[in-house]
């Protein structure tokens, strides 16, 4: 299935699953952005995907990497049973080391504003700036691989925001998304707003989650899914419906019908609400 088709099954993913983020108190947008770029995880097993290019020739490296690691694409990360413990047990790692960092940095943002707006010109304001900014290079640099790890989720998910709005002034605004280095700048600011201002413990859950259901969109297409297994070599073969090919006319409708189905889930979850005056029936 194409990335923007996978990307729109984590969107209704993401909208069916609201419910549960908000009793846990997560924010919207973290919730929409680990669900996108879990579901699109699978697919960094190849140099030339959106995960492998969203920040240039590194990523596209570790595409490189996790495609001969893992066999292929198409295969130990399309396993289905095998995939999701895998993502669950880094993520779990890359959290438990990104957690303190970020509450030191919450702490230095905080000390910020103490006793002087964020936007004085005093002296004392702009130091306590240059604090806070090298609080945060300091904190990328020493938890690096975290930091990376939690932002390439966030950074694939701005990526295929920046991709299917192109047109128009929305497009403008969404163009530098789709910028390797300004989507790395804007993926890492994230990433230290969502772990000192939510539970960013959701974010190895979620991801993990989201392995299963790129593997179901993708057994719907020819070239199906490897024989999946939780412990042991996998057997040749593949399964699926293989109902289509991935880039036919029936592939590139998936990504539509996911989000009306999206959207249909949202006008539910908000009691279906009509506009004034009109009526069903």
């Amino acid at each position: 299935m194409m990335g923007v088709a996978h990307a729109a099954s984590g969107v209704l993913a993401a909208t069916a699953t609201k419910p549960i983020a908000d009793q846990i108190g997560a924010d919207p947008a973290l919730w929409y952005a680990i669900w996108v770029g879990g579901v699109m995880l699978c697919d960094l097993d190849m140099h030339g995907t959106h995960g492998a290019r969203v920040w240039g020739p590194p990523t596209r490296a570790l595409g490189w990497a996790v495609g001969k690691l893992s066999g292929g694409h198409r295969f130990e990360t399309h396993n289905w049973k095998r995939a999701p413990l895998v993502v669950l047990a880094l993520g779990l790692a890359c959290v438990a080391a990104l957690r303190p960092a970020c509450d030191y940095l919450a702490g230095v943002a905080a000390g910020l504003t103490e006793g002087a707006p964020l936007l004085d010109l005093a002296p004392h304001a702009w130091a306590r700036l240059v604090d806070l900014t090298a609080a945060v290079k300091a904190l990328t640099a020493a938890a690096f691989l975290p930091v990376a790890a939690v932002g390439l989720l966030i950074g694939i998910s701005l990526r295929m925001v920046g991709g299917a709005v192109t047109t128009g002034t929305a497009g403008k605004f969404t163009k530098p998304l789709r910028n390797p280095a300004a989507n790395l700048t804007a993926s890492i600011a994230a990433v230290f707003a969502a772990a000192s201002h939510g539970p960013i413990w959701l974010v190895p859950f979620v991801a993990a989650a989201a392995i299963p259901i790129h593997c179901a969109c993708d057994s719907i297409t020819e070239e199906g899914i490897p024989r999946a297994r939780l412990r042991g070599p996998m057997p040749p073969g593949r399964v699926g419906l293989r109902l289509f090919e991935t880039d036919s006319p029936m592939g590139r409708a998936c990504a539509p019908l996911f989000l009306l189905a999206a959207a249909l889930i949202a006008w539910n979850q908000a009691g279906s609400p009509m506009p004034n005056g009109v009526t069903l029936g």
